[in-house]
């Protein structure tokens, strides 16, 4: 019996939970322009999700321009 790879894939719904959460930080002003987003590893601490799911939520963000990804920063 052959083992199918699957692709990592976040829970779509643990990530729009992330997203609306970041997203209503961000709307609100909790977040100021240009100020650096929690790490990474800290968001998925705060979350209780895993880093795939993170980076969905941050993902999405980026798509709707309201945050800029920068690799390393």
């Amino acid at each position: 019996m052959a083992i199918r790879s699957q692709p990592i894939v976040a829970e779509p719904r643990k990530a729009l939970r992330v997203y609306l959460h970041l997203k209503d930080r961000i709307l609100s002003g909790a977040l100021a322009p240009a100020q650096r987003m929690a790490s990474e590893p800290d968001l998925e601490t705060e979350h209780g999700v895993s880093r795939v799911t993170i980076r969905g939520a941050l993902e999405r963000l980026a798509e709707d321009g309201l945050v800029e990804r920068r690799p390393g920063a």
